[in-house]
């Protein structure tokens, strides 16, 4: 689908956390789900030293990319995949981007089409963003981090006493009313060891 709210408010967001980024350098940057790559598209023009990489499961939404990047002049390699499974090699990621499919509805939903994939989160709207976080500790690099769009229907506070478990911080970093819900960035990364 079209670029909605959720992405202009990841990228406002993003704008916002620019300062934090530029100096911790990053090198590699990966968004899943990419969708339209607009996020990706953004954050490419104002992180120039990093290499960009943006998948999604949806062949659609990779053409859709793949224009965006072509249009806006960013080097950026796309690749299907399912969430983090084709990424190699782990602990190099400095900035994981994901837009997941957020809205809680059925599970036959999530599956239901392309475009439902999107959007149709499941239980809690969570089934697919909860997959992610085991992984996280083997793929983020040891200064990484992880940008999230969430709904407060997903249970922020619960997100966050699970990555705090895991040597996480978690951190609302933009909200905004969208309808009868909330609509929040949240940036998660690594506790300094101490």
């Amino acid at each position: 689908y079209e670029p909605a709210e959720d992405t202009f408010l990841f990228m406002d967001a993003l704008q916002e956390e620019l300062p934090f980024l530029m100096e911790r350098e990053p090198r590699t940057v990966l968004e899943l789900g990419c969708g339209s790559g607009c996020v990706t598209a953004f954050l490419a023009q104002h992180l120039r030293g990093a290499t960009f990489f943006a998948s999604d499961i949806n062949p659609h939404a990779l053409q859709a990319a793949r224009r965006v990047f072509d249009a806006n002049k960013v080097e950026v390699e796309l690749f299907q995949a399912d969430l983090l499974s084709a990424w190699r090699p782990r602990g190099n990621i400095d900035v994981l981007l994901f837009n997941p499919p957020y809205v809680p509805t059925p599970k036959e939903e999530m599956t239901s089409s392309w475009i439902a994939r999107s959007w149709a989160g499941g239980d809690r709207g969570r089934e697919v963003v909860d997959r992610i976080f085991p992984s996280l500790q083997e793929h983020l690099s040891a200064g990484g981090c992880l940008y999230m769009v969430a709904l407060d229907s997903n249970d922020p506070h619960d997100i966050a006493s699970e990555m705090s478990a895991r040597g996480f911080r978690t951190k609302v970093v933009k909200k905004r009313k969208a309808g009868i819900e909330f609509l929040l960035i949240l940036k998660i990364w690594r506790r300094l060891q101490a």
